[in-house]
């Protein structure tokens, strides 16, 4: 994705930096949170910023992680309504800031520099919003996988396989955490037998998933991961990788996460729904005995 620069002259660019103000905010601190009025728009000049929106009695879910270049707040440029959704910094942040009256100000004073600033913004935007319709289609393709009441390896199947066709993916993986070992498990797998295991758990403690392109690796070139998890604690991991060199970009890693967010109570349920049934036919081998 286009940086929101890359379309302006250096002389405009020195005026929106301008009206700009350098702010920095220490790991875990909130830059915005939902509801409060739109004053700011933010640009990242470092750091990571987690975009997330609480859903009642449910887990907050993410929507987005953001780095260099990627902005946020920027209905406060366009209608000044309140935020829709918490930005909090992952580490150590730094941002310009750009108030909404400075920008109005500005439309007035120099409305050529302005509107193209805005047209940046937009087209960027247009972009995310292609981005959250095809997540939103992977979305509703995932809820009647769930919805369909499959056994276990139906279920991690039809999820593989959606996902790998959706990120254009040669290969993928599901693996489930053993509760007695505590080692994960392939439960599915496709055009890949095997992940390194240490590999495996050190991606399993990434909450907000992993990209790696060009591993220098012959068999998977570049992947994508996300654990499953429900109420903080990973119970998988699902692993997506391509042969070829051209990648994952943050979209398909945002996509892979709200599956996997989305997935993880049915996987759990019919993991639970398995071992009941291996437990059932134990016992009615041990009456047989």
């Amino acid at each position: 994705m286009q940086s929101i620069f890359e379309t302006l002259t250096s002389e405009e660019k020195k005026k929106i930096l301008k009206i700009s103000e350098e702010k920095s905010y220490g790991d875990g601190e909130m830059v915005i949170r939902e509801g409060t009025p739109g004053e700011e728009f933010y640009i990242l000049k470092s750091g990571k910023v987690i975009i997330t929106k609480g859903i009642e009695g449910k887990e907050e879910k993410t929507l987005a992680i953001l780095e260099k270049g990627d902005f946020f707040g920027e209905m406060s440029l366009l209608d000044g309504g309140p935020h829709s959704a918490d930005a909090r910094a992952l580490e150590k942040v730094e941002v310009l800031s750009i108030k909404r009256e400075s920008f109005e100000n500005m439309l007035k004073t120099d409305y050529q520099t302005a509107s193209r600033f805005l047209f940046a913004v937009i087209k960027i935007m247009s972009e995310r919003l292609r981005s959250t319709n095809e997540e939103l289609v992977v979305l509703y393709e995932t809820g009647k996988i769930i919805g369909s009441s499959l056994e276990l390896k139906d279920l991690l199947s039809q999820a593989l396989k959606l996902l790998m066709d959706t990120t254009d993916s040669s290969c993928g993986m599901f693996l489930l955490v053993n509760e007695f070992t505590g080692e994960l498990e392939v439960r599915e797998s496709n055009g890949i037998k095997e992940v390194d295991k240490e590999l495996a758990l050190e991606l399993l403690k990434e909450p907000l998933g992993t990209i790696v392109n060009d591993t220098q690796r012959e068999e998977i070139s570049s992947f994508i991961a996300s654990p499953v998890r429900i109420k903080g604690k990973s119970i998988g991991l699902i692993l997506l990788g391509k042969k070829s060199r051209d990648g994952f970009n943050k979209g398909k890693l945002n996509l892979l996460i709200g599956v996997a967010n989305q997935i993880a109570t049915a996987v759990e349920n019919a993991r639970f729904k398995e071992e009941a049934e291996v437990q059932k036919k134990l016992k009615q081998v041990y009456i047989r005995y």
